[in-house]
């Protein structure tokens, strides 16, 4: 039983890292998508159509079973989009005004977000290393927002933080769902539900899809559909199911690793001194906190 144990462990820690980097990845693919065109609602409508129909044949060969009671309908609603459409929308408007490093950079703070979820909501006593972590945690995202060149780093810090509220609130309804249903049925579930709600906010952007580059198409069909989506909401959604919150999000400290060598990679984007240093900050301080929850957990 110990051996399964530590299998499993291993396993949801490897989907978690390869999610993570992936995710990482996506916003130097979300913000080269609409560099190349694509505007955001159509962005994500595009990633989850890909999303949709790489998983459902899937689905219908295991013979998955996609009825949902009637009580589960409403929480199934409410993790897509917490997780998919609103999340979507926050991000995708923190990536256009800041660099994609920053913008992955907000995601690191979803335990301190997700410790002040319990404090609020679950009468939990953190420890006073934990509160100054939490403290810390906040200074190094100033001075990263503050070392962003770019025109709206405000606002793109103010809708980054409104999308790690929304995936804070669809960890905890996910987990509650895949205690009851499969991984691929709570997946699909989500990007049916997503589409539904993102298909008539495509519509007002107007983006003439037959003049996308065909760039565009390999990075929002292939990389962020099909990698970022289909293949990533499987594992994180495996991950969750098997870790606690505190514990999945400690490897959340690979997402701006991933953007920041991406970014300078493929973006040609670079940080200053000060947004190095925040970034340390932001990253020691998340990990030091991560360490302390789960070490409370035991």
């Amino acid at each position: 039983m110990e051996k399964r144990n530590k299998t499993v462990f291993i396993l949801a820690c490897t989907a978690t890292i390869v999610t993570n980097i992936l995710w990482g990845l996506s916003f130097i693919g979300s913000k080269r998508s609409m560099e190349l065109g694509f505007q955001p609602f159509t962005l994500v409508t595009v990633r989850f159509v890909v999303c949709t129909l790489a998983l459902l044949p899937v689905a219908i060969i295991k013979k998955e079973k996609l009825r949902l009671d009637k009580k589960d309908i409403l929480p199934m609603i409410m993790s897509a989009l917490t997780g998919v459409t609103v999340y979507f929308f926050f991000e995708l408007e923190g990536v256009k005004r800041l660099s994609a490093s920053t913008a992955a950079l907000f995601i690191v703070t979803i335990p301190v977000m997700t410790l002040l979820y319990s404090i609020i909501f679950k009468r939990k006593r953190p420890s006073v290393i934990c509160y100054i972590s939490m403290a810390a945690s906040l200074v190094g995202v100033y001075l990263v927002v503050a070392s962003d060149s770019s025109g709206d780093s405000v606002q793109g810090a103010l809708f980054m933080l409104g999308a790690c509220v929304c995936w804070v609130a669809y960890i905890e309804i996910s987990q509650i769902l895949l205690r009851k249903y499969t991984l691929l049925t709570v997946t699909l579930w989500q990007g049916i539900i997503a589409l539904i709600t993102l298909a008539p906010m495509c519509f007002t952007e107007r983006v003439d899809l037959r003049a996308v580059s065909s760039e565009a198409w390999m990075w929002s069909a292939l990389f962020l559909g099909f990698l970022c989506s289909a293949v990533a909401y499987v594992l994180n959604n495996y991950s969750i199911s098997k870790m606690s919150s505190l514990g999945h999000a400690v490897f959340l400290n690979l997402n701006p690793l991933a953007a920041a060598v991406g970014g300078w990679i493929i973006l040609d984007e670079a940080m200053t001194g000060r947004g190095i240093i925040g970034a340390a900050t932001v990253l020691v301080s998340v990990f030091i906190l991560t360490l302390t929850e789960r070490e409370s957990e035991k």
